[in-house]
Formats: structure tokens, sequence, C-alpha cells
């Protein structure tokens, strides 16, 4: 099949007097993927004209088109030429079948990528020569592969099995826990596929909560890549360092131990690197560069040498760029969540985000609706938490607790010497769950020094 100008003919001629036609090709083709600016501008209005009324675009609603959005005389003129041809073209049997229409679609975008990557390669621009091509692949893997048809009362028997299979076997179907014990009990971790959102406003701790995250990951024995935008991984790595050994994170900062702190530590090493290895990897990606696709070819490249990876945390995860083309940031940032859950869902993967609130949200509960930049954020995610300052302070002091996901048998002096005691300083709101309850709040006891959050013991 020859996808040339003739074959675009019939496909803009059929969609004028074929609605079902019509109706197919909505879904598989966009404007871009048409050899000339006029031929898009054809099927733009045919579409506009089909998603805003579901009826065939008529002469007339194409000539008034065309007077409107052509102020060049010359412009105008060939858009009339086109309109009367096609309108003119009755195909009696179209080339441009719809089983031929995802394989045009396939070449226009790949010709368009192979153009853009050639132009890139004349001025010495092989990265984003790399990323044109890679685009197009990309893009192509987003079809109908992952499209699933559940037979519903017929298939009751197997969901069933299939339930019981993953309550009876959790190490072949984890759902990562959270290590808040209230919001484990409600969502039992976060399960392959599902996206998280955990969303605060500046200073409230996202980032110490996904180390927290991915800190009980890799205690339940689960492969983290931990990517940062807006610091380094070395900083992170150390915040991970105050997690496990229970020191405060300004000791690693300016290197400030005492000597029995140093042996301390180095008597816990060995076992510490036996637990972990191969378990946690931080990537640090600067906020220039943070694109999607760069982030997932980091992944498939660590897949090599970790032997487990299970979950992927993306913090401030709202600087990440996608290949979406918007120039609105809005409508990119939400492209890009977007792409996050398809790629949760594609890769079989528990994905956590961190996400800014407005700043109206600073003195209040945050919610859903706070979400900055891009509502669809909180729309897509399965899981949507909020971390606050609660409404009102406890006057109980009970001390946080550190020995739960520690070794058995932890030194019970060190434990007493690093524990740490006040009420409730944060709370968590569970503000949306897929899956089951939601608008829960949490009441959390922090040490964020030793980046320990847990939830108030007197509660």
């Amino acid at each position: 099949m020859t996808f040339d100008i003739d074959f675009e003919d019939e496909i803009l001629a059929q969609c004028l007097r074929d609605s079902e036609y019509l109706r197919g090709a909505s879904a598989i083709i966009e404007g871009h993927h048409f050899g000339t600016d006029h031929r898009g501008w054809v099927w733009d209005i045919i579409n506009d004209t089909w998603q805003d009324a579901a009826e065939l675009l008529t002469r007339k609603i194409a000539q008034r088109r065309a007077r409107a959005d052509f102020r060049d005389d010359e412009e105008r003129v060939a858009a009339f030429e086109l309109l009367g041809k096609l309108f003119k073209l009755r195909p009696e049997s179209p080339r441009a079948a719809l089983t031929e229409l995802n394989k045009f679609a396939r070449f226009a975008r790949l010709q368009a990528g192979m153009e853009g990557a050639v132009r890139m390669l004349d001025k010495g621009d092989v990265d984003e020569a790399y990323k044109l091509v890679g685009g197009v692949s990309a893009e192509d893997r987003r079809g109908d592969d992952n499209i699933k048809i559940v037979r519903w009362i017929e298939e009751f028997d197997e969901r069933l099995i299939h339930q019981k299979r993953v309550k009876d076997n959790p190490d072949l179907y984890p759902a990562i826990k959270t290590g808040i014990k209230g919001l484990d009990r409600i969502v039992d971790g976060l399960r392959p596929t599902e996206m998280g959102i955990i969303a605060a406003t500046t200073g409230r701790g996202k980032s110490i909560m996904a180390c927290h995250l991915g800190f009980h990951a890799i205690n339940q024995k689960c492969g983290v890549i931990d990517f940062r935008t807006e610091m380094s991984a070395p900083q992170v790595a150390m915040r991970y360092d105050s997690r496990w050994t229970r020191m405060v994170h300004s000791k690693f900062k300016h290197f400030d131990f005492t000597r029995s702190e140093i042996k301390a530590i180095g008597g816990r090493l060995e076992k510490a690197r036996k637990r972990y290895d191969g378990l946690l990897r931080i990537v640090s990606i600067p906020v220039t560069t943070a694109t999607l696709p760069k982030i997932k070819r980091v992944v498939e490249e660590l897949r090599d040498e970790m032997r487990n990876v299970k979950m992927i945390i993306l913090d401030s995860s709202d600087h990440i760029r996608g290949d979406s083309g918007y120039k609105d940031f809005r409508f990119e940032t939400a492209g890009v969540y977007w792409e996050i859950a398809g790629w949760a869902a594609q890769d079989d993967l528990p994905i956590w985000c961190t996400a800014q609130l407005s700043a109206g949200a600073a003195e209040r509960i945050g919610e859903v609706e706070d979400v900055s930049e891009a509502y669809d954020k909180g729309r897509i995610c399965d899981m949507f938490i909020t971390i606050n300052r609660p409404k009102r302070k406890s006057r109980a002091t009970p001390k946080v607790s550190i020995g739960e996901d520690d070794d058995e048998g932890a030194d019970k002096a060190r434990v007493q010497a690093v524990s740490v005691t006040g009420s409730g300083d944060l709370e968590l709101r569970l503000s949306k769950y897929r899956d089951g309850l939601a608008n829960v709040n949490i009441p959390l006891q922090t040490d964020l020094k030793r980046m320990l959050i847990q939830d108030r013991e007197d509660d």
C-alpha cells in the first residue's frame, strides 16, 4: 500500500460522506498525519464538527471556515479548490479502508520523526535526533496491545480464582506497604500498575516521605529506583543513610560524628550491606533535562544490575517534561501524568510521585482539587495523599518507636539514645483511593531530622 496524496484524499472524502468510517478514523488519525497543511486543516474541521455535534461536515460550514481561517487570497483559493475536489470524490471501494489507517498513522509518525532526526543530525545534535526516533517507537507502542476485554458474568469464577491466588501468593502479587499502619490498613500498600501521588505545600516533607516510602519498600526486599529532580543523588543518599542508622541527617551532611558513633555505624554496616545490596538506586536528573523518555531509558539500563525492580519513585514529578508538544504548561504537565499512569500499567509497576499543592492549602487540609497546574494529575492517579499541618496538637508526648522495621533484637541502648518525643506534628490525608475508602485523616509523628515518619502512637 502506498500512502500518497490520493490515499489521503480518499480518507478525507470518505469522512465527508460516511459517519461510521469517520467514527473509526477519528480514534486513529490526527491532522498532523497528513502530507500538506491544507489536508490537515480539512481533517481538523471534519473532526471538530464530528466531536462537537456528531455530524458530518457540510460544504457550507467548510466554506465558512475557509473564509475565516485563511486571510491570504492564494491560501483561501487553494482551500476552496481542495474542498471542491473532496466533496466531489466518491470512492466506491476506498483504498483508505479502516484496516489501513493504523498503518497510515504509523507511516506518518515515522516519516515525521525520521525527517526531524535528519535535520537534527545535519545540525550535529545527535541527542535530539535520537530522541525524535525513540519518540516515534514509544508512541507506536501505545497502541492496542494493552486493551483488555472482560467478559463479565461469564468469567466470574476465573476472577474469584485469580483473587484467591493474589491473596495466597503475596510474593507474586506484592502490595508494597507504606510503613504507615493507619494507611496500610486501608490501602494495603501500592500495587503493581497503580500510581500514587504524595502532595503538599512547600516544606511539608514530600521528599522525606519519598525516602520513607523507598526505605520501607527495600525493607520488603523490593528493588527501588528513586528519581530526584530538585536534589543531587548524594544528598538523597545521605537521607537514606540517616534512615537506616537512625542518626541525625546533619551528622552526615557536616560529618559531625563522635568516635563512638562511627564505631556504632561500622558495627552495623556489614549487616546493612547484606540486607540492602542491589535494592536501591538513586538517580538525580537536572530540571532542565528531566524527560520521561530519559527516565524510562535509565530504568531499563538499571534493570541489568538490580535483581528485583518493583517500585519507581518520581520526586518533584511536576518538573518532568514529556513529548506531547503542548505549548501550554498545564496541558503538558497533565500529559506527563497520563504518561506516567500508562507506564505503570504497561510495565506492571507501582509508581509514587510527589507533587506541589497550591498555596491556598498551606493553612488547611489539602485535597485533590488543590493540586497545582493540572487537575488531571489528581484525576488519573489511583491514590492521592496530602501532608498537612494538623488543625490541633495533642498535649500528649508519645515516644516514636524506631525498632519496628529494624532487625529483631535491636540494641536497647541504641533505641533509647535515638528515640524522640513530641506531639503529632503532621497529618496525612488519604484524599482519594480508587479502590476503597477515602477522605481519611491519619495523625503522624515525625522526626524529620532522622527521616522518621509514622503513625502517632496515642491514636
